[in-house]
């Protein structure tokens, strides 16, 4: 919303509208630290991230392929907060099927998770 408040709604059997519980309605996301607002959210198949207006980035859901940030097959019903990129200031993120990417504020793409890169 316009004051940074993170509101999730659909199937939840990964914890993907960041809860633990399974259920399919509208969840208001008081699950992010009080001092913080979301400026910017991306669904992916089975997992969520967001960036807030401290530059963080959290994820929730299944991250069998490594795209919540952490070891690969995690799965966290409630928003962990992508501990790596602490030096930099993430402005945006997209989610992939088995995948994240955050842009942050110097205009480097950072990206996590099974990513193919062209060659």
């Amino acid at each position: 919303t316009a004051g940074g408040e993170l509101f999730t709604f659909g199937g939840n059997e990964f914890g993907e509208l960041g809860r633990p519980e399974v259920l399919d309605m509208l969840c208001q996301g008081q699950f992010l630290p009080d001092e913080v607002e979301v400026v910017s959210v991306a669904c992916g198949f089975f997992h969520t991230a967001a960036v807030t207006d401290d530059g963080s980035v959290w994820t929730f859901g299944w991250g069998r392929w490594g795209q919540l940030g952490a070891e690969a097959n995690v799965y966290s019903a409630r928003p962990v907060r992508v501990d790596q990129l602490a030096p930099r200031h993430a402005v945006a993120v997209t989610c992939g099927h088995h995948s994240t990417i955050a842009l942050d504020s110097l205009g480097e793409v950072l990206a996590w998770g099974f990513c193919v890169v062209p060659t």
